[in-house]
């Protein structure tokens, strides 16, 4: 399995020592899957869909965009509370990735 972008700059610019901000780091990515699953749930049967009981049909929304502004809730908690050792030099290899599609997308596998 390929590590993402993003997994590789968190774990290279934080202290492997620290337990708890690598388990942070862990839960985050593991967030952030679920989300990007959730976002291609939401491709496949789109943002609203039909509910049918019995005789009776309804429109609502679809309960994975519900679960995914609650996954981004937490995962902007847990960037806020990275403790990230960042280099002073403005270097672009080591800033932080800019998503792209195909990092996403990577990080379904």
């Amino acid at each position: 399995m390929t590590k993402s972008k993003v997994e590789k700059f968190l774990f290279e610019n934080s202290d492997p020592e620290d337990f708890i901000q690598q388990e942070k780091i862990k839960r985050y990515l593991n967030l952030r899957k679920l989300f990007f699953q959730l976002d291609a749930a939401i491709r496949e049967h789109n943002a609203v869909v039909t509910v049918e009981n019995g005789k009776q049909s309804y429109i609502k929304i679809n309960p994975a965009v519900t679960e995914k502004e609650k996954i981004n809730v937490q995962l902007l908690a847990l960037e806020r509370d990275f403790k990230l050792i960042l280099p002073k030099d403005n270097d672009p290899s080591k800033l932080p990735p800019k998503t792209a599609v195909e990092d996403e997308e990577e990080s379904l596998v």
